[in-house]
């Protein structure tokens, strides 16, 4: 996702605290031991929780940013499935490691 190279470079220039300094080198820590294919990059979220661990906000305050971006397509969602007679799914195939 390339929306996370800046959030993290703008999650550096925020973080004042030594604490919120730690939280955020624990997630670059993190980002740097993935061992990712090309879909398990670093996406948005993880860069709205490095801003978030900058700033000093709880788990409780991401968690309301993660949900509100994704407000509008639960939304449409929703909206589109009562419009249709049949049930709406999406059809999606696990290409992940097994579970250990």
């Amino acid at each position: 996702d390339p929306r996370f190279k800046p959030l993290l470079a703008a999650a550096r220039a925020v973080a004042a605290r030594p604490a919120e300094r730690s939280a955020l080198e624990r997630v670059e820590a993190l980002v740097a031991a993935m061992d990712r294919p090309r879909a398990e990059r670093p996406n948005l979220d993880l860069g709205l929780a490095a801003v978030g661990a900058a700033l000093g906000a709880g788990v409780g305050a991401m968690m309301i940013v993660f949900a509100t971006a994704r407000l509008a397509g639960w939304t449409a969602h929703v909206l589109e499935q009562r419009l249709s007679p049949a049930t709406l799914r999406p059809r999606a195939r696990y290409v992940g490691r097994p579970a250990p």
